[in-house]
């Protein structure tokens, strides 16, 4: 079992320690755990690195059944300290997507649920979360959850996703999205494909690398059967789709992070509470890290529904939960593993 190490978080700026000279090296190395808290536990968050602040937005916590909205935004220089952020009027969601910033640091917050509504709307904020505007009420895509989202080129692309007209269901009514979307400002949106190819589902990544778009995993149920592992891309920035990998090296999952270097993808983690680590340098062949997401080396430190993002030379996972129940364990803790220097200006998902 993990060790939970109760030594003082340190800054993430000064940590003492020899830089890796590739991806594969650093992913082997020991991750640090920078804080756990002040903001409470919770899954389904998304976090941006925005200059030299790392913005924690929404999730789903209080053992599963309370949603954190714009009165819960958190941000932090160094992913140990933090502070609350001025409170936004966005409602309470989980399993939404937060994307960018653009090269004016801006930031745009969308979709998400709660137990009992589905959104589709979009804000925006550009001062580092200190205020949003409404940028769209009502975007032209449906209502969604767990949709997959990146930029890629200037625009704002997402896929994906599911949505349950009844409320208060715990996802057996579930009506899944393969549909794929951009947009230039988050209010005008384009119909990119509504038929991509690749199966209808909640909880892809969505990543732009390498001047394309790749969708990985994702899943449409809560069993192990349910699970996807397929990946697809696009070269035409999202209008068509093709399969590259049907049976990956890595399991089928959800949940799970993923993040775009400068030449690798990585992969960490997933349902039901993983903890290995993959890369790849074309989105199809993957190969297996010798490390451990968060030192962890059994199902009981293992996650998913966290979120990883690159923070000045290091790679983050902020939460998450620890059971494969809809009720289960969940974090509140900020783990950091150092990446080579090359990889400092990372892409972002």
């Amino acid at each position: 079992m993990m060790a939970w190490m109760p030594w003082q978080a340190p800054a993430l700026l000064s940590l003492a320690v020899a830089l890796p000279s590739n991806v594969p090296e650093a992913l082997e190395g020991q991750w640090q755990l920078l804080s756990d808290g002040p903001w409470k536990s919770r899954e389904g968050l998304m976090v941006s690195s925005v200059g030299q602040q790392l913005i924690l937005t929404g999730g789903r916590g209080s053992a599963g059944v309370g949603f954190s909205g714009g009165a819960d935004v958190w941000r932090s220089a160094d992913g140990a300290n933090w502070t609350k952020a001025p409170e936004a009027a966005w409602k309470r969601r989980a399993y939404h997507i937060l994307l960018g910033p653009d090269d004016e640091n801006c930031i745009w917050l969308m979709g998400g649920q709660t137990f009992s509504e589905f959104f589709n709307d979009v804000w925006k904020s550009c001062d580092l979360a200190n205020t949003w505007s409404l940028v769209t009420k009502s975007a032209a895509w449906k209502p969604r959850a767990g949709l997959g989202g990146t930029m890629h080129k200037g625009k704002l692309v997402i896929a994906g996703g599911c949505h349950d007209d009844v409320k208060y269901d715990p996802g057996a009514f579930r009506k899944f999205y393969s549909d794929v979307w951009s947009s230039s400002d988050g209010e005008n949106w384009e119909l990119l494909t509504a038929n991509p190819g690749w199966k209808a589902r909640s909880g892809p990544r969505l990543v732009s690398f390498q001047d394309k778009l790749f969708i990985i995993a994702g899943e449409v149920g809560f069993t192990t059967g349910t699970q996807l592992a397929d990946i697809w891309s696009s070269s035409d920035d999202g209008r068509t789709w093709q399969e590259i990998q049907a049976v990956p090296t890595f399991s089928a999952r959800s949940g799970h992070g993923v993040v775009a270097l400068d030449r690798y993808l990585v992969l960490l983690a997933g349902w039901p509470e993983l903890f290995d680590i993959y890369y790849s340098q074309d989105g199809s062949q993957w190969t297996r890290s010798a490390g451990h997401a968060w030192n962890c080396n059994s199902t009981d430190c293992g996650k998913f529904d966290f979120w990883p993002v690159v923070h000045n030379g290091h790679l983050l996972t902020l939460g998450g939960s620890g059971s494969s129940s809809t009720f289960g364990k969940l974090y509140s803790d900020t783990w950091s593993l150092v990446l080579p220097q090359s990889q400092s200006d990372a892409i972002l998902i």
